[in-house]
């Protein structure tokens, strides 16, 4: 099953952020098309999706971490891409939560997927972000706060194109580290975000639900 997204509302307190730029190797970038596939199979494997989505637990889960990157060939958002199943090999080799076994032709989580019922409760829904940021500009923004998985939200457009709005959802290893994020983003300056414990945002979801019903 693939992902879906929906407009949600901002909301909680504000934030402020500068975008950073930091020196990269040329050796490492990917071209755009590469690197959106690199996002699409980062984001199949994350600790949200996985938690969410019976088809992908149930592959993790049958071939023992181990899934075939044929498996992935056939979803919707790897074939607009276009893109050979060796070049989606290439690509997740570059990402810090996978790693491929190209003899096999498998992608395999780094750290073993656990189902956690405090997750939410670590983890920040942040809203706002410059529509034009990639990956790489929010990795750059909040690396230095040692998140678990950086998950950036989409949207589509009429003609099917998938598109980042702008919203992110941040797990971090404890609360202590999802505070100190909070602290920190605050003292930059630039671009106002709004923030929210998912926990908390997902709760205000479900008492909006029950008044409307």
């Amino acid at each position: 099953m693939e992902e879906t997204s929906s407009y949600l509302p901002r909301l909680g307190s504000m934030i402020a952020l500068e975008k950073q730029s930091h020196p990269k190797d040329p050796a490492d970038e990917l071209s755009p098309v590469m690197q959106r596939a690199k996002d699409q199979m980062e984001y199949y494997f994350n600790n949200f999706n996985l938690e969410r989505d019976k088809f992908m637990l149930r592959k993790y889960q049958e071939t023992s971490n181990k899934i075939p990157v044929d498996v992935f060939m056939t979803f919707n958002q790897m074939k607009k891409l276009e893109i050979s199943a060796d070049n989606v090999l290439y690509v997740c080799s570059k990402s810090k939560h996978l790693k491929v076994d190209f003899g096999a032709k498998t992608i395999s989580r780094i750290e073993e997927f656990k189902k956690d019922y405090f997750r939410n409760e670590r983890s920040l829904r942040i809203t706002g972000f410059p529509l034009d940021y990639t990956s790489n500009d929010l990795d750059a923004v909040l690396s230095k706060y040692d998140p678990v998985w950086i998950v950036p939200q989409s949207k589509f457009t009429e003609n099917g194109e998938k598109l980042f709005n702008g919203n992110v959802i941040v797990e971090f290893k404890s609360e202590e580290d999802l505070q100190e994020a909070i602290k920190g983003i605050k003292d930059l300056n630039g671009v106002e975000l709004q923030s929210e414990i998912l926990s908390d945002f997902e709760q205000k979801i479900k008492n909006m639900k029950k008044s409307k019903d």
